[in-house]
């Protein structure tokens, strides 16, 4: 046997699971948009290596990653320009190099990946750039695309994720729903509920589409279950791209008439509440706060990704109402990105226009609103323009006690700041 073989086979491994203490919360660390290929040579794993840090130092339990964990682009732009007669089992073998490649040949990655328990969720990159938001994404040409990277993305990703409880795949009046429908993914660990939405199987703008009919059924049977769930004291919901983000309506409706000559389109229509998109938010949105009515003791945070900024934002709704008389109300954070640079250019200046606005109407009615915060540590402005992941944490200290006042606490680490920016977070 070869030296180097013996070498391998005579180092010892390990594994890691959730905390087995029922006493413990969770603490989640919260990253998206791995676009390395987009970033200086130079510092592009920077961030990858401050992640290791703080899982070395026993500071994580757990990994959500939200969305972009590979850039495939180039496997549709390449195809689409040189050799579109390619076949369903051609490209998945593409897609397999693609994670291949990402993630055994950067030792940085390799090893966070290999060190803490991750769940993982798609977003269009995993896919192709904008997927679901393009005019032409349901043509059977595209569909081999998608097609191809759902088999690679549920090989890769999907197989981190904890299996879906059949029950959970019939719906309230009995009917079922199909299992393939999406990579929905839901658990519990230790009075934490972990609601993982799938925002690109189904995203289809002209369909009004981002979650799909099915799995806002799924999701409605497993509130209803959860109610019951006396230990629950907080749900996180992963939404892929943030609810509360830029408002973009303004731009979307100029290019939708002159054409999309900066290439934004896809990204303006990714929006929660771009126009054919509000239908939708507005459901999602209305289901999480009946939740929250009939379980007054559980607090509901989103998690967001796909902008490559970061921000937190306050949720609250005009059309609910607690049993002690106040309105209800939920933090969205959103990290993103672990190497993709923050936007330039048109997107930039869409974003910071956008988020001029202090508060944003996500219902027809302003019933429901929502309004990005200020982070401490960075002034003048309610984005994170650096490269970041956030560390969520539900106690004090090293955030393995409960806070008996329900406080979320978010540290932002982002790329040149060494101070951690923190923020506590608690409902009014």
């Amino acid at each position: 046997m070869a030296p180097a073989l013996m070498s391998g086979a005579q180092r010892r491994y390990s594994f890691r699971l959730l905390p087995a203490d029922e006493g413990r919360p969770p603490r989640v660390v919260l990253l998206s948009c791995n676009a390395i290929e987009h970033s200086d040579e130079r510092n592009r794993f920077d961030m990858w290596k401050r992640l290791r840090k703080q899982i070395d130092a026993g500071r994580v339990d757990l990994l959500i990653h939200c969305g972009d964990q590979i850039y495939a682009d180039d496997i549709w732009s390449w195809h689409e320009k040189h050799d579109s007669s390619v076949t369903r089992e051609e490209l998945v073998a593409e897609y397999r190099e693609e994670y291949v490649r990402l993630w055994g040949d950067n030792p940085d990655i390799r090893e966070v990946l290999a060190s803490c328990p991750s769940v993982m969720m798609w977003d269009d990159h995993d896919i192709y750039d904008g997927y679901g938001s393009n005019d032409d994404d349901r043509l059977p040409s595209s569909q081999r695309y998608f097609q191809a990277a759902a088999q690679a993305f549920r090989e890769f990703q999907g197989v981190n994720n904890p299996p879906l409880d059949p029950a959970y795949l019939k719906h309230r009046d009995g009917t079922q729903v199909p299992a393939d429908d999406s990579f929905f993914s839901c658990f519990r660990s230790n009075g934490v509920g972990f609601i993982i939405l799938d925002g690109r199987s189904n995203r289809d703008y002209h369909r009004s589409s981002v979650l799909g009919a099915n799995q806002h059924r799924v999701l409605d049977t497993v509130l209803d279950d959860w109610r019951k769930d006396e230990s629950l004291r907080w749900v996180y919901v992963v939404v892929g791209v943030p609810i509360v983000h830029a408002e973009v309506a303004a731009t979307l409706a100029l290019l939708e008439q002159t054409g999309d000559v900066f290439g934004v389109m896809d990204d303006l229509r990714d929006n929660w509440v771009s126009p054919n998109n509000r239908g939708e938010c507005g459901q999602l949105l209305t289901r999480l706060f009946d939740f929250m009515v009939q379980r007054p003791g559980v607090e509901v945070t989103l998690l967001g990704g796909d902008a490559h900024v970061g921000a937190v934002a306050r949720i609250w709704s005009a059309i609910h109402t607690l049993p002690n008389g106040s309105a209800p109300e939920f933090y969205q954070v959103t990290s993103s990105g672990i190497a993709h640079p923050a936007p330039s250019g048109l997107k930039a200046v869409v974003i910071k226009q956008g988020a001029k606005r202090v508060r944003h109407a996500l219902m027809n009615g302003e019933r429901i609103q929502g309004a990005l915060m200020p982070i401490p540590g960075n002034p003048g402005t309610r984005i994170l323009w650096q490269r970041n992941f956030a560390l969520l944490k539900l106690g004090p200290g090293d955030g393995t006690q409960w806070d008996q006042d329900k406080k979320l606490r978010v540290e932002f680490h982002a790329e040149g700041k060494p101070d951690l920016l923190e923020m506590v977070l608690v409902n009014l």
